[in-house]
């Protein structure tokens, strides 16, 4: 390990590159056979957890980015209906991937959500709930949590980069084609 200072522009190295050995202190009730197998799980449910979290976020800035793009449509009078009918069709697209990863958000409270199947972030927490700084041995359930959210993840991501990539720009381009009004996430154009 190398430790640093870091002070405005400045960078000092305090503590040059060092080994060290980490030993576990022996206080485990359960013990896994392979520690080792445990950290790369850990490692495993942290990856996934940051793609999870960014993948939340985006999400939800594609769904403001839309909703400024329908009001910009809106206001556009040269749009044809088709425009706002692609648009709402994006959001709609947006939202049920929003349901995957988070599930139906109740009216009121928790309890008022039928029962569902359990979304991506469910799933997750829970798995990370099981093992957060656990020494035992990893259970078949927290394998199967895992590989479930290694399945159902990845095609919510592609199809959210599809609608980021692809379709929105398809949308805005035809919306700047109208006259449309700059809306967040586009480079205005001027032209003389």
């Amino acid at each position: 390990v190398t430790v640093y200072q870091v002070i405005r522009e400045k960078t000092t190295t305090l503590i040059p590159a060092t080994s060290f050995q980490v030993k576990a202190i022996d206080n485990q009730t359960i013990r896994a056979k392979s520690y080792t197998e445990i950290t790369d799980f850990q490692q495993d449910i942290a990856k996934l957890g940051k793609a999870l979290q960014g993948t939340q976020r985006f999400a939800k800035e594609l769904e403001t980015r839309i909703n400024h793009i329908q009001q910009a449509i809106a206001n556009t009078t040269n749009c044809p209906p088709s425009l706002s009918e692609k648009a709402n069709k994006i959001q709609k697209e947006i939202q049920q991937l929003q349901w995957k990863m988070s599930g139906e958000r109740p009216k009121a409270s928790p309890e008022e959500v039928q029962p569902a199947i359990p979304p991506l972030k469910q799933r997750f927490s829970s798995l990370r709930w099981i093992h957060n700084n656990s020494s035992a041995p990893i259970t078949q359930t927290e394998k199967d949590l895992l590989k479930i959210l290694k399945e159902e993840f990845p095609p919510v991501l592609k199809a959210l980069k599809e609608i980021r990539l692809i379709k929105i720009p398809e949308l805005e381009a035809r919306l700047q084609a109208a006259g449309g009004p700059w809306t967040p996430g586009r480079i205005p154009v001027y032209e003389e």
